[in-house]
Protein backbone atom coordinates (compact mmCIF):
# COMPACT_ATOMS: atom_id res chain seq x y z
CA UNK A 1 0.00 0.00 0.00
CA UNK A 2 1.19 3.55 -0.78
CA UNK A 3 -0.31 6.39 1.16
CA UNK A 4 -0.37 10.38 0.58
CA UNK A 5 -1.29 12.75 2.85
CA UNK A 6 -1.18 16.68 3.41
CA UNK A 7 -3.05 17.91 6.06
CA UNK A 8 -6.24 17.72 4.53
CA UNK A 9 -6.55 15.36 1.80
CA UNK A 10 -5.26 11.47 1.85
CA UNK A 11 -4.65 9.25 -0.97
CA UNK A 12 -4.39 5.33 -1.02
CA UNK A 13 -3.49 3.22 -3.76
CA UNK A 14 -1.96 -0.74 -3.99
CA UNK A 15 0.77 -2.09 -6.17
CA UNK A 16 2.85 -4.86 -6.21
CA UNK A 17 5.69 -2.60 -6.67
CA UNK A 18 7.66 -0.52 -4.65
CA UNK A 19 9.87 0.88 -7.18
CA UNK A 20 9.32 4.21 -9.08
CA UNK A 21 7.24 3.00 -11.91
CA UNK A 22 4.47 1.88 -8.98
CA UNK A 23 4.26 5.96 -8.01
CA UNK A 24 5.06 7.49 -11.64
CA UNK A 25 1.73 5.34 -12.46
CA UNK A 26 -0.09 7.66 -10.26
CA UNK A 27 1.81 10.88 -10.40
CA UNK A 28 3.70 10.69 -13.75
CA UNK A 29 4.89 14.23 -13.81
CA UNK A 30 6.26 13.75 -9.62
CA UNK A 31 4.92 16.46 -6.86
CA UNK A 32 6.87 19.00 -7.68
CA UNK A 33 5.44 21.35 -5.35
CA UNK A 34 5.46 18.78 -2.08
CA UNK A 35 8.06 18.16 0.54
CA UNK A 36 8.14 14.45 1.17
CA UNK A 37 8.66 12.94 4.22
CA UNK A 38 9.63 9.55 3.85
CA UNK A 39 11.82 6.39 5.25
CA UNK A 40 15.14 6.25 3.29
CA UNK A 41 13.57 4.13 0.23
CA UNK A 42 15.18 5.24 -2.94
CA UNK A 43 12.23 5.36 -5.06
CA UNK A 44 11.01 8.39 -3.11
CA UNK A 45 14.54 10.13 -3.44
CA UNK A 46 14.33 10.02 -7.76
CA UNK A 47 10.42 11.80 -7.85
CA UNK A 48 10.19 15.14 -9.32
CA UNK A 49 9.32 16.80 -5.74
CA UNK A 50 10.33 20.56 -4.21
CA UNK A 51 11.91 18.45 -1.30
CA UNK A 52 12.42 15.81 1.39
CA UNK A 53 12.53 15.24 5.25
CA UNK A 54 13.11 11.64 6.10
CA UNK A 55 11.27 10.53 9.06
CA UNK A 56 12.70 10.55 12.39
CA UNK A 57 10.33 8.14 13.74
CA UNK A 58 11.66 5.80 11.62
CA UNK A 59 15.66 6.79 12.27
CA UNK A 60 14.58 6.85 16.11
CA UNK A 61 13.24 2.86 16.06
CA UNK A 62 16.04 2.07 13.89
CA UNK A 63 18.90 3.59 16.37
CA UNK A 64 17.01 2.29 19.49
CA UNK A 65 17.23 -1.33 17.91
CA UNK A 66 20.52 -0.34 17.33
CA UNK A 67 21.15 0.33 21.05
CA UNK A 68 19.91 -2.90 21.83
CA UNK A 69 22.26 -4.55 19.12
CA UNK A 70 25.58 -3.54 20.55
CA UNK A 71 25.15 -1.66 23.88
CA UNK A 72 28.58 -1.18 24.26
CA UNK A 73 28.26 1.84 21.79
CA UNK A 74 27.16 5.50 22.53
CA UNK A 75 26.90 6.16 18.89
CA UNK A 76 23.48 5.90 17.99
CA UNK A 77 22.16 6.60 21.87
CA UNK A 78 23.66 10.06 20.79
CA UNK A 79 22.39 10.60 18.06
CA UNK A 80 18.53 9.85 19.66
CA UNK A 81 19.10 12.21 21.93
CA UNK A 82 20.10 14.96 19.35
CA UNK A 83 17.06 13.97 16.81
CA UNK A 84 14.59 14.14 19.93
CA UNK A 85 15.90 17.48 21.53
CA UNK A 86 15.38 19.02 17.75
CA UNK A 87 12.08 17.95 17.74
CA UNK A 88 11.33 19.42 21.20
CA UNK A 89 13.21 22.65 20.36
CA UNK A 90 10.89 22.48 17.50
CA UNK A 91 7.87 21.99 19.64
CA UNK A 92 8.63 24.30 21.97
CA UNK A 93 10.70 27.26 21.22
CA UNK A 94 9.65 30.10 19.09
CA UNK A 95 10.64 29.77 15.68
CA UNK A 96 13.37 32.15 15.32
CA UNK A 97 15.15 31.15 18.82
CA UNK A 98 15.65 27.40 17.45
CA UNK A 99 19.66 26.83 17.97
CA UNK A 100 20.13 25.13 14.25
CA UNK A 101 23.62 25.78 13.84
CA UNK A 102 24.23 23.91 17.11
CA UNK A 103 22.15 20.77 16.24
CA UNK A 104 23.98 20.43 12.48
CA UNK A 105 27.61 20.83 13.78
CA UNK A 106 26.45 18.08 16.20
CA UNK A 107 24.93 15.83 13.44
CA UNK A 108 28.24 16.59 11.86
CA UNK A 109 30.17 15.10 14.82
CA UNK A 110 28.64 12.03 15.00
CA UNK A 111 28.16 11.51 11.09
CA UNK A 112 31.84 12.34 10.76
CA UNK A 113 33.03 9.94 14.02
CA UNK A 114 35.01 7.18 13.46
CA UNK A 115 33.59 3.92 12.49
CA UNK A 116 36.40 1.69 13.59
CA UNK A 117 34.93 -0.20 16.62
CA UNK A 118 31.39 -0.05 15.25
CA UNK A 119 28.72 -2.81 14.20
CA UNK A 120 28.13 -3.04 10.49
CA UNK A 121 24.34 -1.91 11.23
CA UNK A 122 25.39 1.52 12.21
CA UNK A 123 27.84 2.13 9.51
CA UNK A 124 25.06 1.57 7.33
CA UNK A 125 23.15 3.85 8.74
CA UNK A 126 26.20 6.34 9.23
CA UNK A 127 26.48 6.10 5.49
CA UNK A 128 22.86 6.57 4.55
CA UNK A 129 22.39 9.53 6.50
CA UNK A 130 26.07 10.96 5.07
CA UNK A 131 24.25 10.00 1.32
CA UNK A 132 20.93 11.97 3.14
CA UNK A 133 22.28 14.55 5.31
CA UNK A 134 20.27 17.17 3.78
CA UNK A 135 17.01 15.73 4.61
CA UNK A 136 17.71 14.80 8.62
CA UNK A 137 16.83 18.09 9.73
CA UNK A 138 14.73 20.11 6.98
CA UNK A 139 12.18 20.26 9.44
CA UNK A 140 13.98 23.09 11.36
CA UNK A 141 14.19 25.34 7.92
CA UNK A 142 10.35 25.25 6.93
CA UNK A 143 7.57 25.31 9.53
CA UNK A 144 5.17 23.57 7.65
CA UNK A 145 7.31 19.93 7.42
CA UNK A 146 6.66 17.51 10.17
CA UNK A 147 9.58 15.62 11.01
CA UNK A 148 7.31 12.29 10.67
CA UNK A 149 4.76 10.24 8.69
CA UNK A 150 3.43 8.43 11.03
CA UNK A 151 -0.42 9.65 10.23
CA UNK A 152 0.51 8.30 6.93
CA UNK A 153 1.64 5.04 7.88
CA UNK A 154 -1.36 4.38 10.08
CA UNK A 155 -3.45 4.58 7.04
CA UNK A 156 -1.86 2.02 5.27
Amino acid sequence: MWAWQTPSLTYIHSNKSRGKAAIDNHFENGLPSSILVIDRHRSYFNMNVADHQICLAHIIRELIYLSELDATQTWSTQLTELIREAIYKRKTELWEDIDRSSILNRFEKLRTTSTDNLHQKIIVIIKSLTKYKEYVFKFLFDPDVPYENNASERLS
